[in-house]
């Protein structure tokens, strides 16, 4: 278990004007090799190191980032298509001027996906009280569908794919499609209005984009798809609308036939 403490508000050089005492932030009883745990001995052994809390791992990995990430890189054990040269390259003078692994190549989506077993991957849950949970398993055999579906319209690898989606299931299943053929994902809330959506677009410019039709946000109704018509005119490279359905929680329905290139 870890307090966060009052030092000033200060930990490790972090500050955080929230923290202005000491409580509690996770109090389960965890067995010894759960994955921090086993990540600590790995660098204890490694670097010889003891090292007594969490803030003490924490202040060796500001002190020692390259060696840090690339101790993470090896427990996750990262699938790659081409390895890593350096992990850490200063590419000018910027806070932002930094290359990571530079060399190396993979798709996120391969690594998340590896895992296809019964083990729950998904639990969601929504303001309409939809309660559900899905394995790794299942999430693999609907981002599949999802893929597939993506490359038959013509989505490939470097297309860029916008969404304008709430935080539902079918979200994760369209961000990693996507990343698995190697498409570029980007997405908006479903309460932005036409004209922050259309700056947004604007400079993504996507290929195929992908709307829920209803959103329930604070008690209020969103119904996003009324903004398309507005939106999409000044989207020249937007080849395909697809429609999430959710209205069957909506009080209030709207006809969508007028959807542009639904």
């Amino acid at each position: 278990m870890d307090c966060i403490r009052n030092n000033n508000l200060n930990q490790n050089d972090v500050k955080d004007r929230r923290i202005k005492t000491h409580f509690v932030v996770w109090d389960k009883k965890m067995p010894s090799e759960i994955g921090l745990e086993r990540f600590r001995k790995v660098i204890e052994r490694k670097y010889n190191k003891k090292f007594e809390s969490y803030w003490d791992l924490h202040k060796w990995s500001i002190k020692n980032f390259p060696e840090f990430w690339k101790e993470i890189w090896n427990f996750f054990d990262i699938i790659v298509s081409k390895p890593y040269e350096k992990v850490f390259k200063k590419s000018g003078p910027s806070i932002i001027d930094n290359d990571w692994f530079c060399g190396s190549a993979f798709n996120i989506a391969e690594n998340f996906l590896r895992i296809r077993d019964n083990i729950t991957a998904l639990s969601y849950t929504d303001e309409f009280d939809n309660k559900g949970e899905m394995t790794f398993a299942e999430m693999f055999e609907e981002v599949k569908l999802y893929a597939s579906a993506f490359r038959k319209h013509g989505l490939r690898k470097g297309d860029r794919i916008g969404g304008y989606i709430s935080n539902i299931k079918e979200a994760v299943f369209a961000f990693l499609a996507a990343l698995s053929i190697g498409a570029i994902w980007s997405a908006a809330t479903p309460y932005l209005g036409p004209r922050a959506l259309f700056n947004m677009l604007k400079v993504m410019e996507p290929k195929f984009l992908i709307v829920v039709d209803y959103f329930l946000f604070n008690e209020e109704e969103f119904f996003p798809v009324e903004n398309l018509t507005m939106v999409t005119e000044g989207l020249p490279n937007l080849e395909k609308i697809i429609v999430v359905r959710q209205t069957a929680n909506a009080k209030n329905h709207r006809n969508f036939s007028s959807i542009p290139k639904g």
